[in-house]
Protein backbone atom coordinates (compact mmCIF):
# COMPACT_ATOMS: atom_id res chain seq x y z
CA UNK A 1 0.00 0.00 0.00
CA UNK A 2 2.61 2.30 0.57
CA UNK A 3 4.07 1.58 -3.06
CA UNK A 4 0.93 2.92 -4.52
CA UNK A 5 0.41 5.38 -2.23
CA UNK A 6 3.75 6.60 -3.63
CA UNK A 7 2.84 6.17 -7.00
CA UNK A 8 -0.04 8.33 -6.59
CA UNK A 9 2.07 10.96 -4.75
CA UNK A 10 4.13 11.27 -7.78
CA UNK A 11 1.37 12.05 -10.25
CA UNK A 12 0.01 14.66 -7.86
CA UNK A 13 -3.42 12.54 -7.56
CA UNK A 14 -5.39 12.63 -4.66
CA UNK A 15 -6.26 8.82 -2.97
CA UNK A 16 -9.53 7.76 -2.53
CA UNK A 17 -9.32 5.26 0.11
CA UNK A 18 -12.83 4.01 -1.04
CA UNK A 19 -11.75 2.37 -4.02
CA UNK A 20 -8.47 -0.05 -2.47
CA UNK A 21 -9.67 -3.40 -3.51
CA UNK A 22 -8.62 -4.20 0.36
CA UNK A 23 -11.91 -2.20 1.29
CA UNK A 24 -14.35 -4.07 -1.00
CA UNK A 25 -16.75 -6.24 0.27
CA UNK A 26 -16.44 -9.87 -1.25
CA UNK A 27 -19.14 -11.04 -4.21
CA UNK A 28 -21.47 -12.76 -3.92
CA UNK A 29 -21.69 -16.70 -4.37
CA UNK A 30 -22.21 -17.62 -8.23
CA UNK A 31 -21.39 -14.20 -9.71
CA UNK A 32 -19.93 -14.90 -13.20
CA UNK A 33 -16.79 -12.55 -12.93
CA UNK A 34 -15.61 -14.26 -9.34
CA UNK A 35 -14.48 -17.47 -11.17
CA UNK A 36 -16.61 -19.24 -8.42
CA UNK A 37 -18.94 -21.29 -11.39
CA UNK A 38 -20.16 -24.20 -10.50
CA UNK A 39 -18.15 -27.20 -12.08
CA UNK A 40 -21.05 -28.25 -14.28
CA UNK A 41 -21.40 -24.77 -15.82
CA UNK A 42 -17.92 -24.67 -16.48
CA UNK A 43 -16.78 -26.12 -19.91
CA UNK A 44 -14.32 -25.96 -21.88
CA UNK A 45 -14.39 -24.13 -25.44
CA UNK A 46 -14.07 -27.24 -27.60
CA UNK A 47 -17.47 -28.99 -25.79
CA UNK A 48 -19.62 -25.75 -26.92
CA UNK A 49 -22.15 -27.24 -29.45
CA UNK A 50 -21.43 -24.23 -31.28
CA UNK A 51 -17.77 -24.74 -32.13
CA UNK A 52 -18.24 -28.18 -32.59
CA UNK A 53 -21.25 -27.75 -35.17
CA UNK A 54 -18.93 -24.47 -36.92
CA UNK A 55 -15.79 -26.96 -36.67
CA UNK A 56 -17.78 -29.68 -38.72
CA UNK A 57 -19.78 -27.71 -41.36
CA UNK A 58 -16.10 -26.18 -42.41
CA UNK A 59 -14.87 -29.68 -42.92
CA UNK A 60 -17.74 -30.63 -44.79
CA UNK A 61 -17.80 -27.84 -47.27
CA UNK A 62 -14.05 -28.65 -47.61
CA UNK A 63 -14.31 -32.17 -48.74
CA UNK A 64 -17.13 -30.98 -51.21
CA UNK A 65 -14.99 -28.53 -52.40
CA UNK A 66 -12.02 -31.30 -53.03
CA UNK A 67 -14.16 -33.60 -54.21
CA UNK A 68 -15.70 -30.74 -56.80
CA UNK A 69 -12.23 -29.84 -57.62
CA UNK A 70 -10.89 -33.42 -58.09
CA UNK A 71 -13.79 -34.93 -59.98
CA UNK A 72 -15.24 -31.83 -62.05
CA UNK A 73 -12.29 -30.76 -64.06
CA UNK A 74 -12.98 -28.00 -66.45
CA UNK A 75 -9.25 -27.10 -67.19
CA UNK A 76 -7.73 -30.71 -67.33
CA UNK A 77 -5.23 -29.77 -64.71
CA UNK A 78 -4.04 -33.48 -64.63
CA UNK A 79 -2.98 -33.52 -68.20
CA UNK A 80 0.44 -32.93 -69.14
CA UNK A 81 1.09 -31.04 -71.98
CA UNK A 82 2.10 -33.12 -75.22
CA UNK A 83 -0.17 -35.90 -74.88
CA UNK A 84 -3.19 -37.10 -76.54
CA UNK A 85 -5.95 -35.95 -74.96
CA UNK A 86 -8.53 -38.87 -73.47
CA UNK A 87 -12.39 -37.11 -75.11
CA UNK A 88 -14.49 -37.79 -77.77
CA UNK A 89 -14.59 -35.16 -80.14
CA UNK A 90 -16.15 -34.76 -83.25
CA UNK A 91 -13.96 -36.36 -86.33
CA UNK A 92 -15.08 -36.54 -89.36
CA UNK A 93 -16.57 -40.51 -90.71
CA UNK A 94 -13.88 -40.37 -93.48
CA UNK A 95 -11.19 -40.50 -90.36
CA UNK A 96 -9.03 -43.48 -89.95
CA UNK A 97 -9.54 -45.35 -86.73
CA UNK A 98 -5.58 -43.93 -85.70
CA UNK A 99 -6.95 -40.29 -85.77
CA UNK A 100 -5.32 -38.87 -82.79
CA UNK A 101 -6.48 -35.49 -81.02
CA UNK A 102 -4.09 -32.87 -80.22
CA UNK A 103 -4.42 -31.46 -76.76
CA UNK A 104 -6.36 -28.14 -77.45
CA UNK A 105 -4.11 -24.58 -78.60
CA UNK A 106 -5.08 -21.45 -76.88
CA UNK A 107 -4.49 -18.89 -79.67
CA UNK A 108 -3.71 -14.83 -79.55
CA UNK A 109 -5.16 -13.42 -82.36
CA UNK A 110 -6.30 -10.14 -83.39
CA UNK A 111 -9.16 -9.37 -85.75
CA UNK A 112 -9.59 -6.68 -89.44
CA UNK A 113 -9.45 -3.55 -86.75
CA UNK A 114 -6.83 -4.98 -84.34
CA UNK A 115 -9.06 -5.97 -81.72
CA UNK A 116 -7.48 -8.61 -79.65
CA UNK A 117 -9.46 -11.91 -79.46
CA UNK A 118 -8.89 -15.33 -78.55
CA UNK A 119 -9.03 -18.59 -80.56
CA UNK A 120 -9.56 -21.94 -79.02
CA UNK A 121 -8.63 -24.83 -81.53
CA UNK A 122 -8.83 -28.43 -81.65
CA UNK A 123 -7.54 -30.33 -84.36
CA UNK A 124 -7.52 -34.05 -85.17
CA UNK A 125 -4.65 -35.44 -87.15
CA UNK A 126 -5.15 -38.76 -89.11
CA UNK A 127 -1.44 -40.60 -89.17
CA UNK A 128 -0.18 -42.97 -91.94
CA UNK A 129 0.03 -45.15 -89.18
CA UNK A 130 0.05 -45.85 -85.83
CA UNK A 131 3.75 -45.67 -85.11
CA UNK A 132 4.04 -41.74 -85.51
CA UNK A 133 1.35 -41.12 -83.30
CA UNK A 134 4.00 -40.62 -79.98
CA UNK A 135 5.85 -37.42 -82.35
CA UNK A 136 2.61 -36.03 -83.33
CA UNK A 137 2.11 -34.52 -79.75
CA UNK A 138 5.70 -33.86 -79.72
CA UNK A 139 6.42 -30.36 -78.98
CA UNK A 140 7.98 -28.96 -82.48
CA UNK A 141 4.38 -30.27 -84.00
CA UNK A 142 2.56 -28.33 -81.56
CA UNK A 143 4.65 -25.43 -81.55
CA UNK A 144 4.80 -25.20 -85.68
CA UNK A 145 1.00 -25.81 -85.44
CA UNK A 146 0.60 -22.50 -83.00
CA UNK A 147 2.90 -20.62 -85.35
CA UNK A 148 0.46 -21.00 -88.17
CA UNK A 149 -2.62 -20.29 -86.24
CA UNK A 150 -1.31 -17.01 -84.71
CA UNK A 151 -0.22 -15.73 -87.99
CA UNK A 152 -3.64 -15.57 -88.80
CA UNK A 153 -6.70 -13.29 -88.00
CA UNK A 154 -10.04 -13.79 -86.84
CA UNK A 155 -11.66 -13.31 -89.82
CA UNK A 156 -9.66 -16.13 -91.36
CA UNK A 157 -10.40 -18.40 -88.60
CA UNK A 158 -14.10 -17.70 -89.52
CA UNK A 159 -14.55 -18.34 -92.65
CA UNK A 160 -14.78 -22.22 -94.46
CA UNK A 161 -12.48 -21.69 -97.58
CA UNK A 162 -9.74 -20.48 -94.91
CA UNK A 163 -9.72 -23.13 -92.96
CA UNK A 164 -9.16 -25.88 -95.77
CA UNK A 165 -6.19 -23.67 -96.91
CA UNK A 166 -4.99 -23.65 -92.92
CA UNK A 167 -5.72 -27.46 -92.51
CA UNK A 168 -3.58 -28.00 -96.12
CA UNK A 169 -0.66 -25.63 -94.25
CA UNK A 170 -0.67 -27.35 -91.21
CA UNK A 171 -0.71 -30.95 -92.93
CA UNK A 172 2.83 -29.86 -94.55
CA UNK A 173 3.70 -28.11 -91.89
CA UNK A 174 3.74 -31.41 -89.44
CA UNK A 175 5.23 -33.62 -92.36
CA UNK A 176 7.67 -31.08 -93.16
CA UNK A 177 8.71 -31.32 -89.42
CA UNK A 178 8.71 -35.02 -88.85
CA UNK A 179 10.44 -35.10 -92.19
CA UNK A 180 8.30 -37.75 -93.90
CA UNK A 181 4.82 -38.00 -94.68
CA UNK A 182 3.34 -38.73 -90.78
CA UNK A 183 -0.45 -36.93 -91.75
CA UNK A 184 -2.59 -38.00 -94.32
CA UNK A 185 -4.56 -34.81 -93.20
CA UNK A 186 -6.09 -32.67 -90.35
CA UNK A 187 -9.28 -31.51 -89.14
CA UNK A 188 -10.53 -29.31 -86.98
CA UNK A 189 -12.70 -30.95 -83.93
CA UNK A 190 -13.60 -27.57 -82.66
CA UNK A 191 -12.13 -24.02 -83.70
CA UNK A 192 -13.90 -21.12 -81.17
CA UNK A 193 -13.04 -17.50 -81.65
CA UNK A 194 -13.83 -14.83 -78.59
Amino acid sequence: MAQQKAKLDILDLPLDKSLLMEDLPPPPPGDAGDGNVPEKQKRAWFRDRRVLAGGIGVAVLGILAAAVLLIWNPMARNKTPGTAVPVTVRIPAGASEAAALVEEFYVDIKDASGTPRLAVVNIALDPVDRKVLPEMNGLDVRREVHAILSAKTAEVLRTPRERENIRKEITGAINQVLKREAVKTVWFSDLNVW
